[in-house]
């Protein structure tokens, strides 16, 4: 069951990375969009942890202060895609408003290469390629779609020679291992039927925002207890 989440996860991801951009684009007020993804991002985080690491353990024989700080080093090893999607809307925010600017170029530069600094040192969720596919979706339209596969196709061939190498093991068996990563080019046609372009009046209630937000954390929960009634010995 745990396996095939992860397949589900890598189709999610383009999507989730596709809504980002399409989310930024239409919204009121920019500013609020982020402050809301920000939130989500942290609300998301225990539950991210807890799903892939489970509670912390080691903890009965140290101080009370070794205890917080084991705790804050374990609920922070990883951050959840959620921070990821945060970097590439503050992307898009700083791109909306440096068009016009004389320096916008070496701004947006110097961005970029931060943001994929912050991703990869402080290993949030998808990394450098999440951070791209948010650019790809903004850089190149849903009408281009011939252009999106094979950008598409590039950042995934990119992305598992780039982990084959960096972690270590055998190359071979580990491009076997991360082509998986393959699998989320079928995001493409299902983002393709994402009817995105007739505009929708109606407005949503603050109860439904919350229901889509609480989904990602509920999910990881969800995931976290069954580990732990059906998993553990």
């Amino acid at each position: 069951i745990i396996v095939q989440i992860h397949y589900y996860g890598r189709i999610a991801l383009p999507i989730f990375a596709f809504l980002i951009v399409e989310g930024m684009k239409k919204t009121k007020s920019k500013k609020n969009y982020i402050i809301r993804l920000g939130i989500f991002s942290l609300v998301s985080q225990i539950p991210y942890i807890l799903m892939i690491k489970g509670m912390p353990v080691g903890m009965s024989e140290v101080t009370e202060f070794e205890k917080i700080l084991r705790i804050f080093n374990h609920f922070t090893s990883l951050f959840n895609v959620g921070f990821t999607l945060l970097l590439g809307a503050i992307t898009i925010y700083v791109l909306e408003k440096s068009k016009k600017e004389k320096y916008g170029f070496l701004n947006i530069t110097i961005l970029i290469m931060l943001s994929i600094y912050i991703s990869e040192t402080f290993g949030f969720d998808g990394g450098f390629y999440s951070y791209f596919l948010i650019l790809m979706f903004y850089y190149i339209p849903i009408k281009h779609k011939v252009k999106q596969i094979i950008v598409m196709s590039i950042l995934n061939i990119i992305y598992v020679l780039y982990m084959s190498i960096h972690v270590k093991g055998n190359f071979f068996e580990l491009v076997s291992l991360y082509s998986v990563q393959l699998y989320s080019i079928l995001a493409l046609p299902i983002i393709y039927f994402l009817n995105t372009d007739k505009k929708n009046k109606r407005v949503e209630s603050a109860y439904v925002k919350l229901l889509k937000y609480s989904i990602y954390p509920v999910h990881m929960l969800i995931i976290f207890w069954i580990r732990l009634m059906f998993f553990t010995i």
